[in-house]
């Protein structure tokens, strides 16, 4: 089965045992252009995996929501690997479904007592990975 690589990463077997990573695109706006070699597949994947987890934290959780496609009514909690810790600040705000979340910026979700940037990080690799 072929592995599956983002649509601006596009990866080449360029011959004795060695692989050629294309990286042409755009990741929150920010044009990348560019292109790494290996020996082996791994440090590709982890340089794509970086550049997603990049992409991740700097796009808004309203943003990761609508990408997940996630239905606004559903609780909070209801998340795939939104743990109680993470939930609880949230609804301890009176957040708790996708919608009310999603009504919110990063900036007003921070503000939230018992809401730092850990939970804002844990957060939205949760909602990276609903998305996927």
């Amino acid at each position: 089965m072929p592995e599956t690589w983002p649509t601006w990463a596009t990866v080449t077997d360029i011959g004795g045992g060695r692989w050629r990573l294309d990286l042409d695109g755009s990741l929150n706006g920010t044009r990348i252009l560019g292109h790494a070699t290996a020996g082996s597949l791994e440090p590709l994947r982890k340089l794509v995996a970086a550049l997603i987890e990049f992409e991740a934290v700097h796009e808004s959780v309203a943003a990761l929501i609508a990408r997940a496609g996630l239905p606004g009514d559903a609780a909070i909690s209801s998340v795939p690997g939104a743990t109680w810790h993470l939930t609880k600040p949230l609804e301890r705000a009176g957040l708790r479904t996708i919608a009310a979340v999603a009504s919110f910026t990063d900036e007003q979700l921070l503000a939230l007592q018992g809401f730092g940037e850990r939970r804002m990080a844990a957060l939205k690799t949760a909602l990276t990975e609903a998305a996927s």
